[in-house]
């Protein structure tokens, strides 16, 4: 089992889409099913301001993984791992975060890893997709289950 792991997914609304609220929905809905196969306990969250809330919550069980779209309204992916690492400047009681996102651009790369973050996942993913994050996480001793 992966442990305790929080998802923190948001997804650009498809603004060629007839209902964008659904679209995202089932993005998390998929998204979270995939993670629970793997043996994953799983919470989503529709917002960067959402999921920074939820973090500050006191919490029976700590949140070990942070899946952040980089791009969404409010608060971007990159300024949530900026707030968390703030939050927990002690690396070893942060969660690990991945950003999520379609643009493969070096440079997107590059500031995500800049501000910290832990790894990147390409849209769209498939479940080998996300093993194969979450061992190079596990193989570079980040975390254990």
């Amino acid at each position: 089992s992966a442990g305790y792991l929080v998802f923190w997914y948001f997804d650009l609304l498809d603004l060629n889409s007839h209902s964008p609220w659904t679209y995202c929905r089932v993005n998390r809905r998929v998204t979270k099913g995939l993670l629970a196969r793997l043996g994953c306990d799983v919470t989503t969250v529709g917002s960067g301001r959402d999921a920074l809330l939820m973090l500050s919550q006191p919490s029976t069980q700590p949140f070990r993984l942070l899946f952040v779209d980089i791009l969404m309204p409010e608060v971007d992916g990159f300024e949530v791992a900026i707030r968390v690492k703030e939050r927990f400047p002690i690396r070893s009681e942060r969660p690990l975060i991945i950003a999520v996102t379609a643009n493969t651009d070096l440079a997107v790369r590059e500031r995500c890893f800049s501000i910290g973050m832990d790894g990147v996942l390409l849209k769209p993913f498939s479940l080998e997709k996300i093993k194969s994050m979450l061992n190079e996480i596990l193989d570079r001793g980040l975390v254990s289950c």
